[in-house]
């Protein structure tokens, strides 16, 4: 009788412990699924109060560029880097000049090397035709010379003190006109038919008026 009693002692306590154990390990599972959970939830939240951080940001940023815009003027509008983020450039390319308004290498005014003083006129016309004045120290003032551009020279036509046509060409290279007279006429004034001429400047200072 007795040793039944025990046995059934041992058997119950066994069950005990072994139910124990059970329940431990039953508690041991849970603690990490909830941990996990938890840790989800949290970071949902966090990722979800990130985006609104960034979103109000982007907002408070946009409003502090559109009230910075609309408080410049147009020209300081102009210098201001572009804030919004847009590469694109608006910056148009400049407007190309006319081929009449260029720049023309003949076109000025030039002194002599005989008294340093401006003897040589070239006005271009409207028509695209040059407008010369030639001056020699003691000697002629030629102020109704016509000329036009052939290859790199202007082939002119003046005429002399004398009445008849004189021809001759002007050359430029780094702003040193030279004139040349072809004409055997010529000849009658000079035994010398080369000048030259130094650029002063760009904008011709022309005498009298030109009729034609």
């Amino acid at each position: 009788m007795k040793k039944e009693n025990i046995w059934v002692i041992i058997v119950v306590s066994m069950i005990w412990v072994l139910s124990g154990c059970a329940s431990k390990e039953d508690d041991i599972q849970e603690i990490p699924f909830q941990f996990v959970e938890e840790s989800q939830e949290a970071t949902t939240i966090n990722e979800e109060s990130s985006s609104v951080a960034k979103e109000h940001m982007t907002e408070v940023t946009r409003t502090e560029t559109e009230t910075l815009l609309e408080t410049q003027t147009p020209e300081s509008q102009k210098e201001m880097p572009d804030l919004t983020g847009n590469t694109e450039s608006e910056h148009t390319s400049s407007v190309d000049l006319p081929q009449e308004t260029a720049s023309d290498i003949y076109v000025g005014e030039y002194n002599d090397y005989d008294m340093n003083e401006p003897n040589l006129e070239i006005q271009k016309n409207e028509d695209g035709t040059y407008w010369i004045q030639i001056g020699i120290f003691r000697l002629v003032f030629l102020d109704d010379g016509i000329g036009k551009l052939v290859e790199n020279k202007i082939e002119f036509q003046v005429t002399a003190p004398n009445g008849k046509t004189i021809d001759g060409t002007i050359t430029v290279e780094e702003d040193v006109a030279t004139v040349t007279f072809t004409s055997q006429e010529w000849s009658t004034y000079s035994s010398v038919n080369v000048y030259q001429y130094y650029k002063v400047s760009t904008v011709p200072n022309m005498y009298g008026g030109l009729e034609l």
